[in-house]
């Protein structure tokens, strides 16, 4: 194993000791390993912050590019999650030819999210493009 492999294997170990911390783990009313390591970028002492998000949902009532960021937090035994917003850049609608969907596009930053979508149904048409996220989330249920 070369130094790289060593030191990926020590933070995955660590990683994994830190999360054993919880009470909820050894006694399996959470999970034996966090179902989002996949995304675990750092460890502090109680505390797993994972890679940002980003997608396209209503926010404050208008369309916009949110930025959250998982965290958790070690809290009476069990890790707690949320999700907060880290950035939020408003979407302008550009007009466009009938029958087409509207183009998208991040305001101040050209062609970022440029894309034409076939003509929305009706029935959809002023709903939000993706569900909002509440503020903050318990990942797991406690007893």
């Amino acid at each position: 194993m070369d130094v790289a492999g060593a030191e990926a294997l020590a933070a995955r170990i660590a990683q994994q000791k830190q999360w054993r911390e919880a009470v909820a783990v050894r006694n399996g009313t959470q999970p034996a390993v966090d179902p989002d390591g996949h995304a675990l970028e750092s460890i502090r002492p109680g505390v797993r912050i994972y890679r940002a998000e980003r997608r396209l949902e209503a926010y404050e009532g208008r369309t916009s590019m949110v930025t959250r960021r998982l965290r958790k937090f070690l809290v009476d035994g069990s890790w707690d999650a949320e999700w907060p917003v880290e950035n939020v850049e408003s979407v302008a609608q550009e007009p466009t030819k009938p029958g087409l969907a509207p183009r998208r596009r991040i305001v101040g930053q050209a062609l970022a999210l440029a894309e034409v979508a076939p003509p929305v149904p009706a029935a959809f048409e002023g709903t939000a493009v993706l569900p909002p996220v509440t503020d903050r989330i318990s990942a797991y249920t406690r007893p």
